[in-house]
């Protein structure tokens, strides 16, 4: 039984819109970039020559050393508060780490339960990400550290190639296949996160099944991503619609308040302003990153439980026939 990326999206939206607790775990994942994303972060780290041999010295020799001298000054005159404010920078560091870990399984047992019908929890999800927090953790660790180790040698022997129209054509390869490399890491990476929550498989079975199913569905996996991307810039756009319609009524609320004997008060609504707009940035990143993967749970879903045909491959096909049974005509 065949099945539509819009039905898939609309589930995803309406279960995440009805369990409003999966907002929470959607919170942490936040920081797992999304497969265009990393395109884009690609495209303007190479743009940006942030992988060429030269900025990766300046890096060492001026960055990185200077922080570490500025470090071992600091911890050379530690004092008793500055040691607990780093191991207080630790702990929420492991604890955010932690949570996020849990929030892969407990958004993909939740969206793949919902959509047997079945109620969902709060709590249930946690133990369930609890559980397989390892498996997890495990895949997306090998995951982020291979997309940078493969962006990185890309990146460099990009730099070392000769100049002029050579070295830009092998740039533009290298820069393709640095796309290529991070968007088969995120699908595979994904996948397999679905195969620890639903078939219970440890992660390196995981990760091969994972690999498997992208190698049997690529075409429709990019399809897949391309269309949450383009929801993500409509949501973008309107986001920065409504930060327009805060930030220009408070503008000329600072601006009065300026040109009175209260001038003090146009400090106190900027910070309004700003606790706003980062309460409006953080639900609606809550809100887009659940809907994101459990549009993913839910298309994984489907993936195994029928064979899905790629839009592009159909039209093709379509294309191509008619073009054949005219020629044969």
């Amino acid at each position: 039984m065949g099945f539509t990326y819009g039905e898939i999206l609309k589930k995803a939206w309406r279960i995440v819109w009805r369990h409003k607790f999966l907002w929470f775990f959607g919170l942490f994942l936040v920081t797992i970039s999304q497969e265009i994303e990393m395109v884009v972060r690609n495209y303007s780290m190479y743009t940006e020559q942030k992988l060429s041999v030269d900025s990766w010295r300046s890096f060492f020799e001026n960055d990185l050393g200077s922080q570490v001298i500025s470090v071992w000054d600091a911890m050379s005159g530690t004092t008793a508060g500055s040691v607990m404010l780093l191991l207080l920078f630790l702990v929420v560091f492991v604890i955010v780490v932690w949570l996020t870990a849990i929030s892969i399984g407990a958004i993909i047992h939740n969206a793949i339960k919902a959509e047997s019908g079945k109620t969902i929890t709060f709590n249930e999800g946690f133990d369930v990400g609890r559980k397989h927090i390892k498996k997890n953790f495990l895949i997306y660790l090998i995951a982020k550290v291979s997309d940078y180790v493969v962006l990185l040698l890309i990146g460099l022997i990009a730099s070392l190639v000769v100049t002029g129209v050579i070295g830009t054509v092998v740039s533009v390869i290298f820069v393709i296949i640095s796309f290529i490399v991070s968007l088969i890491i995120s699908f595979v990476a994904k996948y397999a996160a679905c195969y620890t929550i639903n078939n219970n498989q440890d992660w390196p079975v995981a990760i091969r099944s994972g690999w498997r199913l992208f190698i049997k569905n690529w075409v429709a996996s990019v399809e897949m991503a391309i269309i949450i991307f383009f929801i993500s810039i409509l949501v973008s756009l309107a986001m920065f619609l409504v930060f327009v319609l805060i930030i220009v009524p408070f503008i000329i609320l600072v601006f009065i308040l300026n040109q009175t004997d209260v001038a003090g008060l146009g400090g106190v609504f900027m910070n309004i302003m700003t606790i706003i707009l980062l309460m409006i940035a953080i639900v609606v990143g809550s809100v887009m990153s659940s809907f994101q993967f459990s549009a993913w749970a839910l298309f994984f879903l489907k993936l195994n439980g029928s064979k899905k045909t790629s839009k592009i491959l159909l039209w093709a096909e379509r294309l191509f026939g008619r073009k054949a049974n005219k020629k044969i005509a």
